[in-house]
């Protein structure tokens, strides 16, 4: 049998079953130089119980070390066929959600039209981050955990 453990890593970046009733941003993960030799990166969000509002989530990176965060482009983000986006209280608790990050074409040239600051990106870190938008105004919201899933190490210990 293969080595799992070795060749993946996770990091919890929203809550731990976090009550969310207004719009919340996760932590970044830095995936500048492979993020320390993963190469890559998926998000898991596991859906407790919602109660009211409508909850959309999005990925987000951010290629001038955080100061400007862009909704990443369709085609560098893998979700799932049939996967919605949108979690009310109609969907089921333990549902998970898993999002593909495959990285930002925009990194070696910046420019405005991708709604990007002019600058340099070199020495700047790109953060990728899940953002939940909570609209409807809710009471009380739902509760949610996002975990980033990191792979396919650069080095794996030997088998």
């Amino acid at each position: 049998m293969r080595d799992l453990m070795n060749s993946h890593s996770f990091k919890a970046v929203l809550g731990n079953g976090a009550q969310i009733a207004a719009t919340a941003h996760s932590d970044s993960v830095d995936v500048t130089a492979l993020n320390g030799g993963n190469n890559g990166l998926e998000f898991a969000v596991a859906v407790g119980v919602v109660t009211d509002g409508t909850h959309t989530f999005t990925v987000e990176d951010s290629i001038d070390g955080g100061s400007t965060y862009q909704t990443v482009a369709a085609p560098y983000l893998q979700t799932p066929a049939g996967q919605s986006a949108v979690v009310t209280s109609a969907t089921a608790a333990k549902t998970i959600l898993k999002f593909g990050y495959l990285g930002n074409p925009n990194i070696p040239t910046i420019t405005q039209s991708a709604g990007y600051p002019v600058t340099n990106p070199n020495g700047h870190l790109v953060l990728v981050r899940v953002t939940n938008t909570v609209s409807g105004s809710p009471g009380t919201g739902g509760y949610f955990t996002v975990i980033a899933h990191l792979g396919y190490p650069a080095n794996e210990p030997a088998v």
